[in-house]
């Protein structure tokens, strides 16, 4: 019995390496030690921690432009909240209070204090993060001086921004939300022609994302335009854009809430946090050369 045991359990121990031993998961497993051993995860943190001090009050003086925007146009006014409420579902409640005087007295008032502070600070030092995370996969593009290398961080948060900003916009439309509204503008659309519209969005979203993890590789860093690299840059684009499109998806149940804008901060923070580490964890397999 014991020997029958003994060769079982080597039996096994040999098909769990053989399982492991596949190119795949090898590469897999190599990265995340790469991943651990040069350091990408700390650095991944901190480009996390300024992320999402970047995001959430470029957001704010977003939404607070839109406010601005209603309040001075009586026609984007009417035309934003009803798009608003035949789009997303929302009662005129609901909608009325995001474009209320008092919020958005409280949010200007806050967001004049500390929010173009800390979007310049924290923008800056993420920027300066992702550069360091890139730079431990691929070295740096040769030595620059530091008032390049503080004009380049500007440059190429100027880029983010816009373009994180695109990749949300695109990804509602993964939603049946805004059809919502051009079915209730007497336009006419199929089950098959809302699934295909929602598929093109989604194919998109992941595009775009792809793009901009694709430039932080090869402008950030000195990646090699191989194909490896190509595709870390979608499969990581598939991590950013998906968990957009998920976000997206699930907009109008947060707003509908009375908690929504806590659970829509949570959301946000959560994506961006994913989305660097998602784009560092493919940058370091990509150098594995394996899977």
């Amino acid at each position: 019995m014991n020997g029958q045991s003994g060769h079982a359990v080597d039996g096994s121990r040999n098909m769990v390496r053989t399982v492991l031993d596949r190119p795949h998961l090898r590469a897999a497993r190599t990265a995340y030690q790469r991943y651990y051993r040069a350091g990408t995860h700390r650095t991944a943190s901190a480009a996390a921690y300024y992320g999402i001090l970047t995001m959430l009050p470029f957001l704010g003086l977003f939404y607070l432009l839109l406010a601005q925007l209603a309040h001075t146009d009586p026609n984007f006014l009417r035309s934003s909240r009803r798009a608003l409420q035949a789009s997303l579902g929302l009662s005129p409640g609901v909608v009325a209070n995001l474009y209320s005087a008092q919020g958005t007295a409280s949010l200007r008032s806050v967001l004049t204090l500390l929010g173009v502070v800390g979007l310049v600070y924290a923008g800056v030092n993420w920027m300066d993060a992702v550069e360091q995370g890139v730079w431990s996969v691929w070295p740096r593009a040769g030595a620059a001086n530091w008032w390049r290398r503080y004009l380049r961080r500007w440059a190429t948060l100027l880029v983010t921004l816009p373009g994180l900003l695109l990749i949300v916009l695109v990804a509602v439309f993964v939603g049946r939300s805004p059809y919502r509204l051009l079915i209730d503008d007497g336009l006419h659309f199929g089950r098959l022609t809302v699934l295909l519209g929602e598929v093109a969005a989604l194919i998109a979203t992941v595009v775009l994302a792809g793009l901009l993890c694709y430039a932080a590789y090869r402008r950030v860093g000195t990646a090699p335009p191989d194909p490896r690299v190509r595709l870390a840059a979608l499969l990581a684009g598939v991590a950013v854009g998906g968990l957009a499109a998920i976000g997206a998806f699930a907009l109008p149940l947060a707003l509908s809430n009375p908690y929504g804008i806590v659970v829509a901060i949570l959301a946000v923070m959560l994506w961006v946090s994913a989305s660097v580490r998602a784009m560092l964890a493919m940058a370091v397999w990509a150098t594995t050369g394996e899977g």
